[in-house]
């Protein structure tokens, strides 16, 4: 319940109603609720404190998987916060040892894959994003755009278009979506084409 309430942007109705769930002494469960919810407001750090409190051997094999979630997205906000402040090179360290062992949820993996083109890796960003692409569909198409944002900008607008044709993909997508991201393809490609055009005038 407090989940819907938050995304109905009942923010405090569904704190009041999760604020018990995090009590000294909260089970296992009540804890991994909590954590649950203060995941969907990203709040990766509110997330590994509440699942350190679970004991190992009572947690479950979702449970282990929201903590390396956590864990994953705090490193890489600190990647980020690195290179807000032009520390590229400090956060291509901590991106590419995330890339190690990367998320399999689409949308966090996206998200890695933009971070490492940033820092100048496309190599890794774009093997990231095959062998993701690789597993099947796991969301719609909102969840690929950023994946999909990914290959654009390597130059791979093919590639892009053929996940955009996937049968699986569009029956999990509304057209709105396949839309949107279908057009930010031709943009790209349109702007590759005019920045090639600008330089042979040049020439």
């Amino acid at each position: 319940m407090a989940r819907i309430l938050n995304k109905q942007g009942q923010e405090l109705q569904a704190q009041t109603l999760i604020s018990p769930l995090m009590q000294v002494g909260a089970s296992p469960d009540s804890l991994y609720a909590a954590a649950l919810f203060a995941s969907e407001r990203n709040d990766w750090l509110n997330v590994s404190t509440l699942m350190a409190r679970i004991p190992q051997g009572r947690q479950n094999s979702s449970m282990r998987a929201l903590a390396a979630t956590a864990s994953a997205n705090q490193q890489r906000a600190s990647a980020e916060s690195y290179l807000r402040q032009g520390n590229t090179a400090s956060a291509a360290v901590i991106l590419r040892q995330l890339a190690q062992k990367p998320p399999t949820e689409p949308a966090a993996l996206g998200e890695l894959a933009k971070d490492l083109m940033t820092v100048g890796d496309t190599s890794t960003a774009v093997q990231l994003v095959r062998d993701n692409m690789r597993l099947g569909v796991k969301g719609n198409a909102g969840d690929y755009a950023a994946q999909i944002a990914v290959l654009n900008q390597a130059g791979l607008s093919q590639e892009a278009d053929a996940w955009l044709n996937n049968p699986a993909l569009r029956a999990r997508s509304s057209t709105r979506e396949i839309g949107q991201l279908r057009n930010a393809s031709v943009i790209n490609e349109a702007d590759k084409l005019r920045f090639a055009g600008a330089i042979q005038c040049r020439v």
